[in-house]
């Protein structure tokens, strides 16, 4: 046997880790007392985390600390992990025995050679062998620091993390028994093992020198046969190297030749499967064979190696026998066949299991990698695409992979972000990866048979890795198809012709995914057909108390849009859906269209300038629905990035957390909810407006509707939909009639349309017909107060900053108004109300004698909106010697 635990506690499966511990609250910290009073000396570590321990307590200066100073600790901190240096005089055996470190081997060949250990309480976060074992030894006899997968541990030299902590990958640490071991109660360290680990002695073991003829019959007894699964434990383990290639190399024909020796089966057929990959590995790499490497020479003196080493040590063999399964009454195979129902296949084959997933061989690497480049894009990997330079997946609400907004809504699917864990988690998920095994059963007649059985494996890290810097250079990924859309109804391409098919449509790189069970009907574009089209689309908003025509109008300009964006891409004005009061449907229109074409609902507007960035950005990046509303905004909308946004086919921002910029499409229809909105900056002439007034003192008492919305408008959703093509077909069989551009800006072509189709299907002729008062923000009008104040002021002389300041004043005559005539107005002085912005509050905390800064501010204020109009006034500057002051002069037209 390989590990011996005659001496060990045994339960119920066999000697693994009892995972029992002692009953306690679970907070690491807490336990550091129990710790103390049991002999160890407790270290507190950050909460999830190894490293790092306090400063001064270990080493071969740390000074342990007292109880005092361990309780002040835990109450300044009573949460995070907890460690134990080694008292003097007390070691820990850190056994690793997973990934590559062959740990475990190394300590069965000690135990074969030096006698088994006694049992000791073990402490670890795995099960299996891997595991810290502590022993008392003589404080003064020197110990080397380790040996190939175990580290010694010492009271000079690291320290053990132990329950109740958290792994960092979150497993928790547990002590195989039922209590955290007293010190007093650990065993000795037997005098042969003592021996060993003396610091003096090397820390690999001895090597035998053996002639080629004895090497010969060294190698004549490893053991052949079908490989038990701790052989192919090591071969897994060197698919998932975290050394370098020929350290695993050597590593992995130490533990095969270990495993063999102690009466494992398999052994030639894993060294020959090691060798393949071993020569596939370096011959393959360009650098390797410019150096002209002799692979062959190389791995047949490592083997040389291996066996000597092993040559002198005796192990106890006991014949592996866990590919010798019985088949019993709950085996699956069906009555009458004892083989596999699926498709048998060799190493270098795949298929089909019988859950119905594609099988891929990763025995070796390389050629799984190539079969699954040719699988992404395809089958069950389909919702994998390449969005500009990223990696994305699209789920749909409920789908593997959907994350559920914190807040709001963000429609009926996302787009998520892949890195190459990720893609490793679908691939695993998707795809059956394994390898096909030739095993020994017994019979129902007692006998045994081979039989081919699917062994599941996963994708190591690196092969992750590979396939997903594959992905994202374009290289050897042939059906990976690059993304700019996602719609959620059929949409309008450029030609007219109607994308209705769900699934990636690649002339125009839209992925169609329609609701699950939603079926659109036929569209028609007769003159019938397209007459009841209008009258269902108009038939929800009946009721609602439009102001203007207009506002009419621009809702169901709203309404067709998403529909348009492949004939009329972005950008889109911003609807600004407002309202006098509260519950007067505001928030009812927006959800129609969300209802329709799919939204995104955020509550509010975001509180600063980068946060509206960071929302754009994230709504952007990670959702598909083509409308998105802010909902219920109160206060002065005004944004920078909302305006640059209105008026680009693309968004560029840095992502949240990383120094990254990405560019996106907007290919989305904003709107916003308000009471009275109110529009700051150049927000005013990318808006258009629907306003509703319900004429009421209290709105929402309003009782008599004909439709319920609520639930009428999704249960229509498929027909308003269709409604909707059908307009917008007979609209483009006609010709796409009267087609005026009435702006000179980005919305100009958009703006064209929308008038044509609306007034063609006889909805309305006044989309688009601005008001003179909303093509002005509230910016706009304080600077048309500001520029008719100073032109009353300074007339059509020149001036400077500093002489406009010297006319404030901040008193108004007894009874003259803000509005009044300006013969009203004490000539000479500028009133400070009519200050615009910010600048009222700066000459207020200015005062008296401190008006340098402010005068500065104003001249600033000025130079940034200079030469801009308002009405027919504009301030212009002058022309004033180098190094003057700005002179600046009224401008007027008309």
């Amino acid at each position: 046997m390989l590990h011996n635990e005659k001496s060990r506690p045994r339960h119920k499966g066999g000697p693994l880790m009892s995972v029992s511990v002692p009953t306690s609250n679970g907070t690491p910290y807490l336990e550091a007392v129990t710790y103390l009073d049991k002999g160890w000396e407790p270290l507190l570590l950050p909460p999830g985390e190894k490293f790092p321990p306090p400063k001064g307590r270990t080493g071969a200066d740390g000074i342990a600390a007292t109880r005092g100073e361990i309780e002040d600790e835990i109450r300044a901190c009573p949460k995070g992990n907890l460690g134990v240096r080694m008292p003097e005089g007390v070691v820990g055996l850190d056994v690793d025995d997973y990934g590559t470190k062959s740990g475990g081997v190394t300590l069965a060949a000690l135990e074969a050679k030096l006698g088994p250990l006694p049992y000791s309480p073990k402490s670890s976060s795995r099960d299996g062998v891997s595991g810290i074992r502590f022993y008392r030894v003589p404080a003064d006899v020197p110990l080397r620091d380790g040996l190939d997968g175990i580290d010694i541990i010492k009271h000079t030299h690291r320290y053990a993390v132990v329950w109740p902590s958290l792994h960092p990958e979150g497993r928790t640490y547990r002590w195989e028994g039922d209590e955290v071991p007293a010190v007093a109660d650990l065993p000795e360290l037997p005098a042969a093992w003592l021996e060993e680990l003396r610091g003096e002695h090397r820390a690999t073991l001895h090597r035998s020198d053996l002639t080629a003829v004895e090497l010969d019959a060294q190698w004549d007894e490893v053991s052949d046969g079908a490989m038990c699964s701790h052989m192919k434990d090591v071969l897994e383990r060197a698919q998932s190297p975290v050394k370098g290639r020929h350290d695993t190399c050597r590593d992995s024909q130490w533990a095969i030749v270990c495993y063999a020796r102690g009466g494992h089966p398999g052994g030639q057929e894993a060294l020959d499967e090691l060798r393949d990959w071993f020569v596939y590995e370096i011959e393959s790499d360009p650098g390797s064979r410019r150096l002209g490497h002799d692979t062959e020479k190389e791995w047949e003196d490592a083997l040389r190696d291996a066996l000597s080493k092993t040559s002198t040590l005796h192990f106890d063999a006991e014949h592996c026998t866990d590919t010798l399964p019985e088949l019993d009454d709950e085996d699956d195979t069906p009555e009458g066949d004892d083989t596999m129902t699926a498709p048998a296949h060799d190493d270098d084959e795949t298929g089909v299991g019988r859950d119905g997933k594609i099988r891929i061989t990763v025995s070796n690497k390389n050629r799984a990698q190539n079969r699954i480049r040719e699988i992404i894009g395809t089958g069950p990997l389909s919702g994998i695409f390449l969005r500009g330079p990223e990696l994305v997946y699209t789920p749909r609400v409920g789908e593997e992979g959907y994350v559920p907004p914190k807040t709001g809504d963000d429609g009926p699917a996302q787009v998520r972000v892949m890195d190459a864990l990720d893609l490793k988690t679908m691939v695993e998920i998707r795809l059956s990866l394994g390898v096909s095994r030739t095993v020994t059963v017994r019979g129902k007649d007692g006998e045994p048979k081979p039989e081919k059985r699917w062994e599941p494996k996963n994708l190591s890290m690196e092969s992750a890795s590979n396939l997903y810097r594959s992905c994202l250079n374009g290289l050897e990924v042939p059906n990976l198809r690059r993304l700019t859309g996602v719609g959620h109804t059929p949409l309008i391409r450029k030609d007219g012709s109607i994308l209705d098919t769900p699934g990636y449509d690649g002339e125009t790189r839209t992925l169609y995914l329609p609701e699950a069970g939603v079926t659109f009907p036929e569209v028609r574009c007769d003159a019938a057909a397209v007459a009841d089209a209008v009258a269902l689309i108009t038939r929800p908003v009946e009721q609602f108390p439009f102001v203007t025509e207009t506002d009419r109008a621009n809702w169901f300009g709203a309404l067709f849009t998403p529909l348009l964006k492949l004939m009329y891409p972005s950008p889109y004005p911003m609807f600004v859906i407002d309202a006098p009061q509260q519950g007067s449907g505001k928030t009812a229109l927006a959800k129609i269209l969300a209802d329709v074409h799919g939204g995104v609902m955020a509550s509010g507007w975001p509180d600063s300038e980068a946060e509206v960035g960071k929302k754009i950005t994230t709504i952007l990046h990670n959702t598909t629905a083509p409308v998105v509303t802010f909902d219920n905004v109160k206060g002065k909308i005004s944004s920078a990035t909302l305006e640059s946004l209105l008026t680009s086919e693309e968004y560029t921002d840095r992502l949240l957390g990383q120094n990254k910029y990405l560019t996106l499409r907007n290919d989305r229809l904003w709107l916003v909810t308000a009471n009275n909105a109110s529009l700051g900056g150049d927000l005013a002439r990318r808006c258009y407006w629907v306003t509703i007034n319900a004429n009421t003192p209290r709105p929402y008492d309003r009782t008599g509707f004909k439709l319920n919305l609520t639930t009428w408008v999704p249960a229509n959703r498929a027909a308003i939909v269709s409604a909707l093509l059908t307009v917008i077909a007979g609209w483009v069989e006609a010709g796409r009639p009267e087609m005026t551009e009435r702006r000179g800006d980005s919305f100009a072509t958009w703006d064209a349309a929308m008038a044509s189709l609306l007034s063609w299907a006889g909805i309305s002729d006044k989309f688009g017909i601005v008001d003179e008062r909303r093509s002005e923000s509230e910016d706009d009008r304080e600077w048309l107060l500001f520029l008719e104040e100073v032109r009353r002021v300074m007339g059509d002389r020149r001036f400077t900053a500093r002489d406009l300041v010297g006319t404030i004043t901040d008193s108004t005559p007894s009874g003259v108004w803000a509005d009044a005539e300006e013969e009203s107005l004490p000539e000479g002085k500028f009133q400070a109300e009519y200050l615009p912005g910010d600048l009222a509050d700066k000459w207020t905390k200015a005062g008296p004698g401190h008006q340098a800064g402010f005068t500065k501010s104003l001249g600033k204020w000025m130079s940034n909106r200079a030469n801009r109009y308002a009405a027919s006034l504009a301030l212009g500057t002058a022309p004033n010697r180098k190094g003057a002051a700005k002179f600046w002069v009224m401008e007027h037209q008309g």
